[in-house]
């Protein structure tokens, strides 16, 4: 099923196998974050808002779960950047649906789990850059190029600023 989302090959069963997926094991966020994705890719935003909000709501269960476990520090640090990644898709779906304060603050949730999270840092950039918030958008591209220095994005924009 990865690569039938990887690759955008989605059908009747795939969605069917997900749904499955939540009914044998809802307290798992996986299915909730594909179905998400699914719906996203089918520019169906309000749907991938809804299970895209279960999915990171999962996730932070998850994660409480593991913590109250002591499971290894790699694997709560796994889980709390899959949350963080569960946030990002969660503030796109929020910028698409024009909910921008609800699309940074899922954004600063994503930093809270994960604050190396150089996505997160570009995506707040481009929603103060619509803000045209330019100290902000400044701060945002520069703490993405210090988590990811490779970023072009964020290269090209930095040195396209408004002054």
């Amino acid at each position: 099923s990865d690569y039938l989302l990887k690759y955008n090959r989605f059908s009747e069963d795939l969605i069917w196998a997900y749904y499955f997926s939540i009914y044998i094991q809802p307290m798992l966020p996986f299915g909730y974050f594909d179905l998400g994705y699914y719906f996203y890719v089918k520019n169906d935003y309000h749907k991938a808002e809804q299970f895209y909000k279960i999915a990171t709501l999962k996730f932070e269960n998850y994660l409480k779960l593991a913590q109250e476990y002591k499971a290894f520090d790699d694997v709560v640090n796994n889980i709390k950047h899959q949350t963080a990644n569960s946030y990002l898709h969660l503030g796109v779906v929020y910028e698409k649906l024009n909910k921008i304060n609800e699309s940074i603050e899922c954004y600063n949730i994503a930093l809270k789990y994960n604050p190396s999270f150089a996505d997160a840092y570009y995506n707040l950039a481009v929603v103060y850059w619509r803000l045209k918030d330019w100290d902000k958008v400044r701060f945002y591209l520069k703490e993405t190029l210090k988590f990811n220095p490779s970023h072009t994005l964020a290269k090209f924009y930095l040195e396209r600023m408004p002054e």
